[in-house]
């Protein structure tokens, strides 16, 4: 990330119950992960100062080439540990990071960066945002696992509300064939309430899956440079269409971070 002057920062962070199965009905049991969602506005850009991206761990399959992930990056390992042993459980949830923008009184459609992996190569590869869980239950899997997120709303350490914030993830697919899970085509808002983004049935989803949100864009926008904030200068990165944060005109922000939570749910029937 960029160290930046006159920043808001929109921070999203995903929050469940982590190291064992809670129950929650008989036909229920829960498992998930945490992840950050972060949005910048800035008056003017400083010098950069690079962080080295999350990395998921050795576990973690590819949504695009389904491979195991390895290794993890020696200087920021496993970003989003799950410390479940669950034979059923997310094992992993990438950040959503929307980049940084300029301050405006206009509507903002922002789209999250692409997620860094490691291959077995040890080469590093972009790919879309994605969430991997494992179903090792065998034969006692009932009709399978539903995966679904909510999203609460964001404000600030004073409690200022970011109205009118909306989550929205689209195109949520897996690589596999006839075995992989299901996904999802359409916009899921989970800024509005509870969304299923993946289920399964009895002969579906056994073992490990990624499912991806959305495909690899390069995107362009422009920002003011630091010596003078009337010139703007082009700044291109990856993203990806599938993950997005919509922000409506002439909402009132503070120069500060927002945060929420996102609510990731995996339940099964048995």
């Amino acid at each position: 990330m960029k160290t930046m002057k006159n920043i808001m920062t929109i921070a999203l962070l995903s929050t469940v119950a982590l190291g064992g199965t809670v129950t929650l009905a008989e036909s229920n049991t829960y498992d998930a992960v945490d992840s950050e969602a972060t949005i910048n506005f800035v008056k003017s850009l400083e010098e950069e100062e690079v962080e080295i991206p999350g990395m998921p761990d050795p576990e973690v399959i590819d949504p695009e080439d389904p491979e195991i992930v390895d290794p993890t990056h020696p200087e920021n390992p496993n970003p989003n540990p799950n410390p479940s042993n669950n034979l059923l459980r997310i094992n992993y949830v990438s950040d959503f990071d929307f980049g940084t923008w300029g301050s405006t009184s206009n509507a903002i459609k922002a789209y999250a960066k692409a997620q860094p992996i490691y291959l077995t190569n040890g080469k590093v590869k972009d790919v879309a945002p994605f969430i991997s869980t494992i179903d090792n239950r065998g034969t006692e899997r009932g009709e399978g696992w539903t995966l679904s997120a909510t999203a609460s709303v964001l404000t600030d350490e004073k409690d200022n509300e970011l109205k009118g914030a909306q989550i929205i993830l689209s195109n949520g697919h897996y690589t596999g064939g006839e075995l992989a899970p299901k996904g999802f085509s359409e916009n899921k808002n989970i800024s509005e309430g509870k969304q299923t983004l993946a289920d399964t049935t009895a002969d579906t989803g056994a073992g490990q899956w990624s499912m991806a949100l959305g495909n690899v864009k390069e995107f362009t926008t422009q920002l003011p440079t630091k010596d003078d904030a009337s010139i703007l200068e082009d700044v291109t990165y990856k993203i990806t269409d599938g993950v997005r944060i919509e922000i409506p005109r002439n909402t009132v922000t503070n120069n500060t971070e927002y945060s929420g939570t996102i609510t990731w749910e995996l339940e099964t029937s048995v």
